[in-house]
């Protein structure tokens, strides 16, 4: 019989950073509250907080599109096939057997007019 000395290490999730409110491409750290440059990385993504000196991970938020835009995708969640961040409130949404390209009402906004579409599995 062979024992090992090692803990088991436990991974904890990646937390979603917030948007920057009226900064397009902006985001708070999850780890430092700063400011981070988000500009042109897909959201869903996760990246390394550069502000962070563990360089820890996030995941890049979906921003407020412009007006005049399409309707926005929806993040998947990491971890968990059928559910994706709403892109208004960033609860998780179940959305098993509906397929990638679908436009769903958000079920967890108080805003009946505020739509999403599922976007594919990461």
């Amino acid at each position: 019989m062979f024992l090992c000395g090692c803990e088991e290490q436990q991974r904890e999730p990646i937390p979603l950073a917030a948007a920057v409110p009226g900064r397009a491409g902006y985001v708070y750290s999850p780890y430092t509250e700063e400011e981070l440059d988000v500009r042109g990385v897909r959201s869903g993504l996760a990246v390394l907080d550069v502000s962070d000196e563990l360089a820890r991970k996030f995941i890049v938020p979906w921003v407020e599109p412009e007006a005049g835009s399409e309707i926005p995708y929806a993040i998947p969640v990491p971890g968990r096939p059928g559910y994706v961040y709403s892109p208004y409130t960033n609860a998780p949404v179940n959305v098993r057997d509906v397929p990638a390209g679908t436009v769903i009402t958000d079920p967890n906004s108080t805003n009946r007019n505020q739509s999403f579409r599922i976007a594919p599995s990461l």
